[in-house]
């Protein structure tokens, strides 16, 4: 499972979340010829990843981990386009299918990305003039965020998280998008949320609370999975533990959870149907935490036993990493 854009978005934020010199044992990619970006997706067996030909001013959408990767030939993503998201999921007939969008900074629209017959599809859920991201498509329903944008744009693109089912209207799961999101197709949705109070005034920050929540979808209400709380110092700078990152993958939903002020961090997880402990990766399955290594963790994906994250170590350009050797541990 993936991302979305504003997850990214937020974990980048968090820029000093520092990977453990521990983590060199992990598997690293990077080209030497290409500038590696964080949009990457995991399902199935199957590793997507795209890579941003800076010269020729194109990226390109990539298939497998390390040398032996593949083009995916994604055509129209020459010129001035950002790659926002990308996601591995199922058609209507459970065949695999890959779905992204990209656009320009304002305005991007979301894709389709048939395996068998290499060719690309713009999804008629795809409002025009609409900002719509963090696209999804599990058994052939579609899953997106969409951004209201300038006022005029409100009526026709109202904000949310929203499901479109084959021939039906679509359906507005969240009023809000959240700073992460992830969907099941057993229809558990989890996400993220940060709540923060007034200022008290006295310089010493606004108190937040950052959650990681789950619903099933056409439910009311919601049920906490993890809290934690924090203080808002400035618009850019947080003193306390925050969460980002929300994924969900074979029954777990998992979630990073950073501090800036101590520059540590932890991929977290719990079990969706029950309430059940939080375990975090452990230093012998790669930790998530230290203060030394490979800079700013900025997104990661799961698949099962296989985790990858991508980071910008402090000496090179970006590079994908997998963790390793051996099957991820977890414990409380």
């Amino acid at each position: 499972m993936t991302p979305t854009r504003s997850a990214v978005a937020a974990i980048a934020a968090l820029a000093l979340l520092a990977w453990p010199s521990a983590a060199a044992a992990d598997e690293r990619f990077a080209p030497e010829d290409r500038d590696l970006e964080g949009p990457m997706a995991a399902d199935d067996g199957r590793f997507v990843f795209f890579w941003e030909e800076v010269d020729l001013d194109r990226f390109n959408l990539f298939e497998g981990y390390g040398p032996g990767a593949v083009s995916l030939g994604v055509p129209g993503a020459d010129g001035p386009l950002e790659l926002a998201d990308v996601h591995l999921g199922t058609d209507a007939q459970r065949q695999p299918v890959l779905a992204f969008s990209y656009g320009t900074e304002e305005l991007s629209d979301i894709y389709r990305y048939d395996f068998r017959t290499r060719r690309e599809t713009r999804l008629s859920s795809s409002r025009a003039h609409c900002d719509e991201a963090g696209v999804r498509i599990l058994r052939g329903v579609v899953y997106f965020e969409r951004y209201e944008g300038s006022q005029r744009a409100r009526r026709r693109c109202p904000s949310g998280v929203f499901a479109k089912r084959p021939g039906r209207k679509e359906r507005r799961l969240l009023r809000a998008v959240p700073g992460s999101w992830d969907v099941s197709p057993q229809g558990t949705i989890a996400f993220e949320r940060q709540i923060v109070g007034p200022s008290p005034g006295d310089g010493s920050g606004r108190r937040g609370t950052s959650e990681v929540r789950v619903k099933h979808i056409g439910r009311r209400g919601s049920r906490l999975v993890a809290s934690t709380r924090f203080r808002v110092l400035s618009r850019d700078f947080y003193k306390g533990p925050i969460f980002a990152g929300v994924t969900l993958d074979e029954g777990f939903v998992y979630w990073l959870r950073s501090d800036e002020d101590s520059l540590t961090g932890d991929l977290l997880r719990n079990r969706i149907g029950a309430k059940g402990r939080t375990t975090k990766l452990s230093s012998e399955g790669r930790s998530f935490k230290g203060r030394g290594g490979l800079g700013a963790a900025e997104s990661f994906v799961v698949d099962g036993d296989e985790i990858y994250y991508y980071s910008v170590p402090l000496s090179t350009n970006g590079a994908i990493f997998k963790v390793g050797p051996g099957p991820p541990q977890f414990d409380e």
